[in-house]
């Protein structure tokens, strides 16, 4: 009987995660890299630019939780940030609400460099929790040396989002208004099924709640730059893939050569930034398909974001620069004329 229920909870874990991804809470982008270690058997690896590609309110409130987790003063960053996305509910003894969130972690490192040594290590964990029918709360793990990997059992401290982020859990324990426990269930390829509580005193709801979760795991590797010294009227090529970003820094004089990925940017306020979206075919009035086929890109000068559309085998004039596109037939392969 308990196998039952068990396998019961765990269909029911899955469905929810499924349907979730059908229902566009969190969408990833169709194509990620899933070339990982066997350390992190069942994770995605994506970048930093296809957290765009997720849709709804997590987008935004993924780069402020990974911004949160990056940060440690006196420590340096050591390998990938990792997400761990969920869905499950809470319920008491008279109603239950559905859950989502994620939380993302960072290993990081005190060096002592003239002993070449490793003084101090600590693991950051920040993340997200929306709970139906109560609003979205702040998710903060205190400061540790354990990878959430390696544990059994994590703990969180919910936090409003108006809150200021301490470090020290002294601090955090002031702010919070819960906390939540996770112990890990069951693991599968893909999916980790946990079970815990949440103690909360919230806007609407409080009191004890039992919590059934399951999340799946992503490393967040940082978005490739690759940078480029453009003259005016003097053309200069590049080839790039979907999500990789393109750097143009103008340049008083011409120089031989494609891309300088070592190259000191003297103006970096004067630089633009491209980064080649997607690929798609034209359609006559907006149903048949043609032939044709269009890049679109996103365009970054400054804090002004915008998207342009440029033609196969066309180019258009782009923040005082000529862009042209290739033919577009492989999307990893790219060529960009910029002059």
């Amino acid at each position: 009987m308990k196998g039952g229920i068990k396998m019961k909870s765990a269909t029911l874990i899955i469905f929810l995660l499924i349907a979730s991804i059908f229902a566009g809470i969190f969408v990833f982008a169709e194509s990620v890299n899933t070339t990982i270690s066997s350390a992190d058997e069942g994770a995605a690896v994506i970048t930093e630019s296809d957290i765009d590609s997720l849709t709804g309110i997590e987008p935004e409130n993924i780069k402020e939780s990974l911004k949160e987790a990056e940060t440690a003063k006196g420590f340096k960053k050591v390998g990938f940030a990792k997400i761990w996305r969920g869905h499950g509910w809470i319920s008491n003894n008279d109603e239950g609400h559905l859950i989502s969130g994620f939380w993302i972690s960072q290993k990081f490192a005190k060096i002592d460099v003239a002993n070449k040594k490793i003084e101090k290590k600590t693991v950051r964990t920040y993340g997200r929790l929306r709970i139906a029918g109560e609003g979205i709360y702040r998710l903060v793990r205190a400061p540790t040396n354990e990878e959430i990997e390696n544990t059994s059992s994590v703990g969180f401290y919910v936090i409003p989002l108006n809150r200021k982020i301490y470090a020290k859990e002294d601090e955090l324990m002031k702010d919070a208004v819960g906390k939540l426990v996770l112990n890990r269930k069951d693991k599968f390829k893909g999916l980790t099924i946990w079970n815990g509580n949440l103690d909360f005193d919230g806007r609407k709801l409080h009191g004890s709640w039992k919590v059934e979760l399951g999340t799946d795991l992503h490393i967040i590797r940082h978005s490739q730059v690759k940078r480029i010294r453009a003259v005016i009227g003097k053309l200069k090529k590049a080839r790039v893939k979907i999500n990789e970003t393109l750097a143009i820094s103008p340049a008083e004089s011409s120089e031989s050569g494609e891309i300088s990925a070592e190259e000191t940017l003297t103006e970096p306020e004067k630089e633009i930034y491209i980064r080649p979206v997607k690929i798609k075919r034209r359609r006559f009035l907006f149903i048949i398909p043609t032939g044709k086929k269009y890049l679109e890109i996103e365009v970054k000068k400054g804090n002004r974001i915008y998207r342009e559309r440029i033609e196969a085998n066309k180019e258009k004039k782009i923040e005082g620069h000529t862009i042209g596109v290739g033919d577009l037939t492989n999307p990893s392969n790219i060529e960009l004329n910029i002059k």
